[in-house]
């Protein structure tokens, strides 16, 4: 005796209708996947301390202009040759300059830098910047707070300006971190780049950058289209046969009706 197939006409137009409704949801997985929209590629570049420079890429065009190397190291890039740099440069002659600030203990000096930047490359050498008590300017009992700078190795810059990756890699977006990890990343969403460079595992510093929009390729924009716009239609006409298709059927007899009309 043959047996019956599983698959009965009721339970194939259940599966017909569940096929017709992700077909009415073609715009939501469209969504859902990204199609046509575009992605945003990230690249990185070696930072080093071994080349000509104090603070160089070890690829020098391996990054964009006006990406810069960091925004805690002030006057690596030549063409950052900015108001800022010459006033620097005048520190780095050993000179110093009056902050407005005074303190009547000269011992309390650990003030915040103002420039927004900690480090400072002048004449391929690198400096803190610092702030000194003069002793000499002393006014109303309370000496003179001045700005100078001091001379620091390259080394202990770019590691205290760097984020370590290693330790500490939930302060990097996801995509920044894989870039710095691998060379490049791709992702359907645009995040906000560190300004400081990466020290990964490799003992290594990148500098992470945006490199690119990625527009989908013809094939995603044709994908998205028929989600977006084809599917949801054959799926209202797959619905309307599909209501075509039932009958409603009255399974009482004659008396129960009779009884009811009572």
């Amino acid at each position: 005796m043959p047996s019956e197939s599983v698959l009965t006409p009721a339970r194939r137009d259940a599966l017909r209708a569940c096929l017709a409704i992700a077909l009415l949801a073609g715009p939501l997985w469209a969504s859902l996947l990204h199609l046509g929209d575009p992605s945003y590629r990230y690249e990185r570049v070696e930072l080093t301390t071994e080349g000509e420079k104090a603070i160089d890429t070890a690829d020098p065009w391996g990054r964009t202009a006006g990406t810069p190397v960091s925004q805690s190291i002030a006057c690596i890039d030549d063409w950052a040759r900015v108001r800022t740099c010459a006033f620097e440069r005048h520190l780095a002659n050993g000179s110093t300059v009056p902050t407005g600030w005074s303190t009547s203990n000269p011992e309390m000096v650990d003030f915040p830098p103002e420039a927004g930047y900690e480090y400072v490359v002048v004449r391929d050498q690198v400096y803190e910047i610092d702030y000194v008590v003069n002793e000499s300017a002393r006014e109303g009992g309370d000496y003179s707070i001045d700005l100078a700078l001091e001379p620091v190795p390259a080394e202990d810059a770019l590691d205290n300006a760097s984020i370590d990756g290693r330790d500490d890699p939930d302060s990097v977006p996801d995509p920044v971190l894989t870039a710095a990890r691998t060379g490049s990343a791709v992702t359907d969403r645009d995040v906000d780049v560190p300004k400081d460079p990466i020290l990964t595992g490799d003992g290594r510093y990148y500098r992470v950058y945006k490199a690119r929009d990625v527009e989908p390729s013809s094939g995603e924009q044709f994908a998205d289209v028929l989600l977006t716009y084809v599917a949801p239609v054959v799926g209202l006409i797959w619905i309307g046969r599909l209501f075509g298709r039932v009958e409603v059927e009255y399974v009482g007899n004659d008396t129960d009706t009779s009884e009811r009309s009572r």
